[in-house]
Order: C-alpha cells, then sequence, then structure tokens
C-alpha cells in the first residue's frame, strides 16, 4: 500500500519515463494512480507517442500522401559539422528560428548565421554570415525573428549580449519585408542594426568602468517616435539589478551608395524602472504584503541573461517571462510577471521633455559643462513630479509554468468577449493564456 500513495509529483514523475503499454498497465493499478494519470500534461506525452494524431494540414492532403511520408527538405551546411576555430566542440552551440510567414529558415552554429528560402529550390542556404562582429570568445546560443520578419534577434552566449542584424521595415504593409532579397542585399544579414554592448546610459559617464551602468537582454517592443520601444535588464551603477523601459533613437548613416536606419547608442532614455526582489527592498522590506505581492518567490530576479518581453497594445502593461532559479528542480520553470507602464501619453511627455533638454545643452557650450550630466538620470521615469512620493512599480506574478518559454504574446481578445486583453505563453509541451481584465 505504500507505493500506491506516493505523492502526485513523483507518480506523474514515474509516468513521464514510461512507455505507452507500462503507462496503461501503471494507471489500472488503483483509484489513487489513475487520478494522477489524468494530468493534461502526462495525457498529451503519451497520446504523442501513439500513431494516432493526425498532422494539422491532414485536410488538405490526400490518400497518397497520408500513405507515403517523406522528408520535405533536407540539405548540408557548409562547415556545420566541423570544428570552428581553435577550441572545443562542445562549446558550439546550435539554434534555429522560423520567420513567421514561413518562407526563410535560419540556423546557427557556434559564430556562423545560415539563411535559407523554403520556398523556392534547390534548398541550399542562400546567404551566410561567418565571424559576425563583437563575437570573439562566444557563440550564438538563440535566433528570433522580429518585426515583420525584417530583424534577425542573435543571442550571444556572453552575459545578455544581443545583436539585432538586419534594417526594420517601417511600412508594416510592404511585401518586401522579410523576404529573401531582402536579406541577400546590403540592409539584410550584414548589416548590424543594434548591439547591445554600444549603448550608452544617461550619467553612465559619471560611473566607473567597474561599477558601469549596462543593459542586457535587450528586446524590441515596438517602433515610437523615431526609434523603438524596448525592455531590458540593468545592471551596475552601485544599484541591484532591475528590468527597465527605455526609449532608443534611430538614424540614417551612410554606408557605401545606400543609407541605413541604424539605432543610435548615445540615443537611449529610461523611461521606466521595473523593480527586481532586491531593487524593492527600500519599498517592500518594512512594508505589507498584499496577496504575496513583494515577497521572495513571487519578484523577478533580474538575473536571467535573456528573458522574454511583451508589451500590451496599448503600451500600458509589460509582461516579463523570467526562468525561475530561486530553487533548484529538475524541471525548468517559467515565472511570468505583469508590470504597470506610465502610459502612452505620459511616454510621450516625457520624451519630448527629454529632446528639449537636449537641445538646451546643445545650444551653449556653457550649458554643457555646467549642467550635470547626471541629471539626465533623473528624467528616468522614478519620479512622477518634483514633488510627492516615490510609488515603486512592484510587479503581479501571474503564474509559473513548466518549461521554457519558446513564445510570449500579449494581444487583444477577439471582440465577442469581454476581457480586453489575451496573454498567451508557448513551451515545448503546452500553450497557456490568460485574460487580463484590468488595465
Amino acid at each position: 500500500m505504500g507505493a500506491t500513495r506516493l505523492p502526485l509529483e513523483l507518480q506523474q514523475q514515474i509516468y513521464a519515463h514510461l512507455d505507452t503499454r507500462s503507462f496503461h498497465a501503471a494507471r489500472n493499478v488503483c483509484r489513487y494512480w489513475r487520478l494522477a494519470s489524468l494530468d493534461a500534461v502526462t495525457l498529451s506525452r503519451q497520446l504523442h507517442k501513439l500513431p494516432i494524431l493526425s498532422p494539422p494540414n491532414t485536410g488538405k492532403s490526400n490518400l497518397q500522401e497520408l500513405q507515403s511520408p517523406r522528408i520535405s527538405a533536407r540539405w548540408l551546411l557548409d562547415g556545420l559539422h566541423e570544428v570552428l576555430g581553435t577550441g572545443s566542440t562542445s562549446a558550439a552551440t546550435e539554434a534555429l528560428a522560423l520567420s513567421a510567414s514561413g518562407m526563410l529558415l535560419v540556423v546557427a552554429r557556434g559564430r556562423i548565421i545560415w539563411i535559407n528560402d523554403l520556398v523556392m529550390g534547390p534548398f541550399r542556404p542562400l546567404s551566410q554570415r561567418e565571424w559576425i562582429s563583437g563575437a570573439a570568445g562566444h557563440t550564438i546560443c538563440g535566433l528570433d525573428f522580429e518585426q515583420n520578419d525584417s530583424l534577425l534577434r542573435v543571442r550571444l552566449s556572453e552575459k545578455g549580449t544581443v545583436l539585432y542584424l538586419g534594417t526594420p521595415v517601417v511600412e508594416s504593409f510592404d511585401t518586401e519585408a522579410g523576404a529573401i532579397e531582402h536579406w541577400k542585399s546590403r540592409p539584410g544579414l550584414w548589416h548590424t542594426f543594434l548591439d547591445s554592448r554600444l549603448l550608452v546610459l544617461p550619467g553612465a559617464q559619471d560611473a566607473t568602468s567597474d561599477h558601469a551602468r549596462r543593459l542586457s537582454g535587450i528586446q524590441l517592443l515596438r517602433p515610437f517616435r523615431d526609434g523603438f520601444l524596448f525592455a531590458a535588464q540593468q545592471h551596475g551603477g552601485n544599484e541591484s539589478s532591475h528590468y527597465v523601459l527605455a526609449h532608443i533613437t534611430c538614424s540614417y548613416v551612410a554606408a557605401r551608395d545606400t543609407q541605413l536606419l541604424t539605432a543610435d547608442p548615445d540615443g537611449v532614455m529610461i523611461l521606466a524602472r521595473l523593480e527586481s526582489f532586491l531593487s524593492a527592498w527600500s519599498y517592500t522590506l518594512n512594508g505589507k504584503n498584499e496577496n504575496g505581492v513583494g515577497l521572495w518567490e513571487n519578484m523577478p530576479s533580474a538575473h536571467e541573461h535573456h528573458p522574454m518581453y511583451a508589451l500590451s497594445p496599448d503600451s500600458t502593461m509589460l509582461v516579463v517571462a523570467e526562468r525561475d532559479q530561486k530553487v533548484t528542480r529538475p524541471i525548468p520553470l517559467t515565472q511570468l510577471f505583469l508590470y504597470r507602464l506610465p502610459g502612452e501619453r505620459r511616454t510621450v511627455k516625457m520624451l519630448e521633455e527629454h529632446e528639449e533638454e537636449k537641445r538646451a545643452k546643445q545650444a551653449t557650450l556653457s550649458g554643457v559643462l555646467e549642467k550635470p550630466a547626471s541629471k539626465a538620470a533623473d528624467v528616468s521615469g522614478m519620479t512622477e513630479g518634483g514633488t510627492g512620493f516615490k510609488v515603486a512599480r512592484i510587479p503581479l506574478c501571474s503564474s509559473t509554468i513548466r518549461g521554457a518559454v519558446t513564445e510570449l504574446k500579449f494581444e487583444r481578445a477577439p471582440e465577442w468577449t469581454s476581457d480586453p486583453f489575451v496573454v498567451t505563453a508557448c513551451t515545448a509541451e503546452t500553450v497557456r493564456r490568460w485574460t487580463v481584465t484590468e488595465p
């Protein structure tokens, strides 16, 4: 009887290592094991082991195609199975990314990127970029298509380093955006739109090199006022690590016979400071915890090198997906945190004030020398006015899901529902959705 009353977690862990026949036999032992086998993830894993699930395109296939499975494409990439550089082969990681249109596949190994067209044959890499600039000693650990497939987000193994390759297309209706011709041209794979290591924060020049502020895990959210809104982690500056919402301006840079849109490294402005557990101690250590808000298990650590972000359609909320590293577990978990943001009207006002201040500094040389650069950091959204109380942006822990999040969306709910927004998180095992009713 002792084995029949094991904890539910142990029973499901045993089910995860059983084949289909053993799973069917184990779930018929007693009612405790049968109840443990009714978990949606456990049943889904066992069903995928059986040849009974139809492919998604079954309705468009004929009987002959269903009876004769075939490989749609297969090719060898030059140097993919070779040792890169003089380092060990264990340091060479592989990453894949499929475009939203389903026409392009990007493969990366070590520091080499291949881009392939899945529509036009023969299936061979049509463009590749070797030894991307600034990646010495580090490898590519992640790829993502963004901004209508016109930008490729490259995550390096260095702590939170992110490169954006390509050129964003302003017109969303442009049919050439994300096509293979875009990536083969000069503004495509060979153009570095943004390098997170080159960004200069306001007032960062006053800090020493050992404690200089830096951004990591950058992800562009949406185009906004001659630039982009982005979310990132901020480290250093004699402060605890935390998340930030920021804006970066873009400008055209001459490159041979063309003008390429590039992010300005000096055009970063912090719009909102999003607190982590350690950075929020001044507000939560001696305060009251309502519904667990501000506790260690319900707060982000801001030490995850590559988190994921999703911005609400009205730019009033931000969802952060961070791997739960507070406790060592055999299965990775991901926590979702919901932040409130200043809002689009307040954001526009802050950017206008920042632009006016920059013009005033450039007007006279004396203004540049007399006005301390550290004052620019005060216009970072930490205070809503000259007087009053500072209100920290403490997140709400929405949920904890099993596995690493591969896709995160923040969209408007369908018209027939009363909920304004829907948050969708996808993992390798499941898809979870949450409705947000209060803006």
